[in-house]
């Protein structure tokens, strides 16, 4: 609740409304059969012309969000390359900044070279 009302305002009738099960929430939408037999995001659709259309949106988001961890261990992995023991007092700002520059550049497949090698880099442009 305490999401909604900070980030999405314009939502926060339509969640009191979910939770009081009122219009458009009625009783039906919540029978037995419906919730076995819908998916959520169809659920969701069926409903979509009776909801605000930022509710709607952030239902979509929450529904279709991929649940993965690989790219946050690989921004981890990208930190840790930059902010080593020589470097722990490099701050939150400059290191983020380094760890843009460095994925961008491997991105770009500008850097072919060992995680040593980086390092080094890093320390010597610092």
């Amino acid at each position: 609740m305490e999401y909604v009302n900070s980030y999405h305002p314009a939502a926060m009738p339509d969640v009191m409304s979910y939770r009081a099960k009122t219009s458009p929430f009625k009783n039906y939408p919540f029978s037995e059969e419906s919730i076995k037999n819908v998916k959520p995001i169809t659920w969701w659709l069926a409903l979509k012309i009776n909801v605000n259309t930022v509710t709607f949106d952030l239902v979509t988001q929450l529904h279709t969000a991929i649940a993965s961890s690989a790219s946050i261990e690989r921004l981890f992995s990208a930190f840790g390359l930059v902010h080593t023991k020589l470097r722990n007092r490099l701050g939150v700002e400059k290191a983020s900044k380094l760890v843009t520059i460095l994925k961008a550049l491997n991105k770009k497949g500008k850097i072919d070279q060992t995680e040593h090698e980086i390092e080094t880099e890093l320390t010597e442009s610092v």
